[in-house]
């Protein structure tokens, strides 16, 4: 719950699935997953946030065809083996699931703190097998926080 005004009280989502940033406002973080996860160039997305923080960071899997529009006319500069080239196709994808985003959160009217600031892409995707999912195809939101698999930490 979330009191807007005076005796005005507005139900956000389960409590779990709600989070207090540092400058005191709620998030929906399933509502804000569903929203961004609707985009044609977004396969699935994790938000994470906390009360240090006035804002929101994530972990992107851009949809197959962002990243196949991503490889059009592009060889990798590195001979660096297939982890430098991934890392330099993130890098490229980046801008583009960043006008995604904006693009999202400004049809839906989102505030800025609902925004993700930063995130990290993530091509190979949340499976069962990277352990990302769960039995049940839910996130595994521990393991994502903690940044185990893909290498990466808020």
């Amino acid at each position: 719950m979330e009191q807007r005004g005076e005796r005005i009280l507005v139900w956000i989502d389960r409590r779990k699935n709600v989070l207090k940033l540092a400058q005191g406002e709620y998030v929906s973080v399933s509502r804000l997953e569903a929203l961004f996860s609707g985009s044609a160039d977004i396969s699935n997305i994790y938000l994470y946030g906390n009360s240090l923080r006035s804002f929101m960071l994530g972990v992107v899997v851009p949809s197959e065809g962002l990243v196949e529009m991503a490889r059009e006319g592009w060889r990798s500069s590195s001979g660096g083996g297939k982890e430098k080239e991934k890392q330099e196709l993130a890098e490229r994808i980046k801008p583009l699931l960043r006008q995604r985003l904006d693009a999202v959160a400004k049809a839906a009217g989102l505030a800025a703190h609902e925004v993700p600031r930063d995130f990290i892409v993530q091509l190979d995707g949340f499976t069962r097998e990277n352990s990302l999912l769960t039995d049940s195809n839910k996130l595994a939101r521990a393991r994502l926080k903690q940044g185990e698999s893909p290498p990466h930490s808020f």
